[in-house]
């Protein structure tokens, strides 16, 4: 691995950027990476918010699952060839 400046997380850990695009494009407008999942994860945390979790420690533990299956989701890309996700050529 050799540090670039930002271009180690992008080189050195491509799922992790991948799922870290994915994040941020579900907490902003997309606008910055475009990614076609972020809408979907923006959907699944708005609905985690109307189970009737207690607080937002519950919800956090309830919603990692998903965080977790996007990372699976984005190392299983890398793994084809695909860093960029199936959704995007």
């Amino acid at each position: 691995m050799m540090w670039r400046g930002s271009s180690w997380a992008t080189t050195a850990r491509p799922a992790r950027s991948r799922r870290g695009k994915i994040v941020n494009g579900a907490d902003t407008d997309n606008t910055l990476w475009n990614q076609p999942e972020g809408p979907g994860l923006e959907a699944i945390a708005e609905g985690f918010r109307h189970l009737g979790y207690a607080d937002d420690h519950a919800l956090n533990a309830a919603e990692w699952i998903v965080y977790d299956a996007f990372y699976a989701y984005c190392q299983e890309m890398v793994r084809r060839g695909k860093p960029d996700g199936a959704f995007k050529d």
